[in-house]
């Protein structure tokens, strides 16, 4: 929700900035002032788990040694490396 007394918005979540092609006008953005109330929204409507919350991509440890090689081979994402260079199309080739 913007704020009633951002001086850049006015109220509507709303800036005009410069455009970033050099044309001449201006282009419409979401204005910062409400930012962190839609941060915060997003999280909420995710309805991630309290334990999870600090959780991200960096920090996550896959325990695979007890695990059949089959399932490892067949997991599409088994790294990080895998995850970021991961096609989902691929998976509707095999279906």
């Amino acid at each position: 929700m913007a704020l009633e007394n951002c001086t850049l918005c006015r109220g509507t979540g709303w800036k005009l900035v410069p455009r970033g092609d050099g044309a001449a006008g201006s282009v419409a953005v979401a204005c910062d002032c409400g930012m962190e109330e839609r941060a915060s929204q997003v999280m909420e409507r995710a309805r991630i788990p309290k334990r999870y919350v600090h959780c991200d991509s960096e920090s996550y440890l896959a325990d695979l040694t007890d695990a059949p090689k089959d399932l490892c081979a067949s997991t599409p994402v088994r790294r990080k490396k895998d995850c970021c260079s991961w096609d989902p199309r691929a998976l509707e080739k095999r279906i």
